[in-house]
């Protein structure tokens, strides 16, 4: 099945916000915000909820620039992105 014809099985007659995209019936966001390319996958299978994702990110993201306002974040929650950031790296780090 193509891009094209699976992306007409979740919505008609209407088109994804820039930087949204399907991948195996999963809605990824892969865009440029503040300069830095962020590429995730939504979780849902639902197009209005992947793009209430990206406005989130996107508004997280202005808030963090122009208002030096930063998500909270815990000790478990840094370790474990800096372990799946760093875990390519592999025996070189």
């Amino acid at each position: 099945m193509t891009s094209s014809n699976q992306r007409k099985e979740f919505y008609v007659g209407r088109k994804a916000s820039a930087g949204i995209i399907i991948k195996n019936n999963i809605w990824h966001i892969d865009k440029h915000i503040n300069g830095k390319r962020v590429c995730k996958s939504t979780k849902p299978s639902n197009l209005e909820e992947a793009e209430k994702f990206l406005a989130k990110l996107m508004e997280d993201s202005r808030q963090a620039q122009n208002y030096s306002v930063r998500k909270e974040r815990i000790l478990s929650e840094a370790a474990e992105k800096y372990l799946s950031e760093k875990s390519y790296k592999g025996a070189l780090g």
